[in-house]
């Protein structure tokens, strides 16, 4: 399926420089790290990585802010031009105005559920692809407004996209590995697929690649059981699907017929 279109404000702004984590003292080597200590370095590096995407779609709600702001003046000059001179073809260009700035609302709507969707805690078993969707949406208009794209495929109906991994792994992986892979006019695919195991390869072309992932991501994803591949034009995340329960009364149900 591809990424969601979206709108955006007049004019293309300069790509964000790229910006790694630092890790804290002792947990670059994974050194005393317990249950503990390895949630606590993913809850910080995911307000790391969540800060930045803030940070970068903050200026496209600005944008679509701004061209609703003009847009809406347009309106309202040519509304007033067409009360002074009704013979004047003004209306109908306000028309078109009005429907520009109704839809760079629409935009705002959409950026602003994202962005609520990225605060609210996920729920366990972590599904990777609710957890993709509001970044999907985010960062497509970041790239768009660098000059580039990001389009995401692979799932078929009825897929499921659960996984072991806690959701707010889950999140800081997908978000980090696509806030990096995203802008300077790089083209950016997200697959994902759904079998024995879950896999989200993040790949991109471009005139510039790439900055890498933090380090420290990749230590928490091997910490935290999920696959973590970074080769120059792609990073691969391969996830445990999440065991699926088999309430009581249905296991009861499935014993074996023995009659013939």
């Amino acid at each position: 399926m591809d990424a969601p279109s979206g709108l955006h404000g007049p004019g293309r702004r300069e790509a964000s420089p790229p910006s790694m984590i630092e890790p804290r003292k002792g947990e670059a080597d994974g050194a005393g790290w317990g249950a503990a200590s390895h949630e606590q370095a993913v809850a910080a590096l995911w307000l790391g990585v969540w800060q930045r995407i803030a940070g970068r779609s903050a200026h496209e709600v600005k944008n679509a802010l701004n061209g609703v702001s003009v847009n809406l003046e347009v309106v309202r000059s040519r509304l007033a031009r067409a009360a002074a001179d009704p013979a004047a073809a003004a209306s109908t260009t306000a028309t078109r105005f009005a429907e520009v700035a109704s839809a760079q609302f629409e935009l705002l709507a959409v950026l602003n559920d994202a962005m609520l969707g990225l605060a609210r805690p996920a729920r366990a078993p972590a599904d990777v692809a609710q957890l993709l969707a509001p970044l999907v949406v985010l960062l497509d208009a970041i790239a768009r407004s660098e000059g580039g794209s990001l389009m995401v495929g692979g799932l078929g109906v009825g897929s499921s996209t659960r996984v072991a991994a806690s959701p707010l792994l889950v999140r800081l992986l997908l978000a980090a590995a696509l806030d990096a892979a995203v802008g300077r006019g790089r083209a950016v695919t997200c697959r994902v697929e759904s079998g024995r195991e879950v896999r989200v390869r993040i790949a991109w072309d471009g005139i510039e690649s790439a900055p890498p992932v933090a380090s420290e991501v990749a230590h928490v994803a091997a910490r935290g059981g999920v696959g973590f591949e970074a080769g120059a034009h792609a990073v691969t995340l391969t996830f445990v699907p999440a065991a699926v329960a088999v309430p009581a009364d249905a296991a009861g149900d499935a014993t074996p017929n023995s009659e013939s």
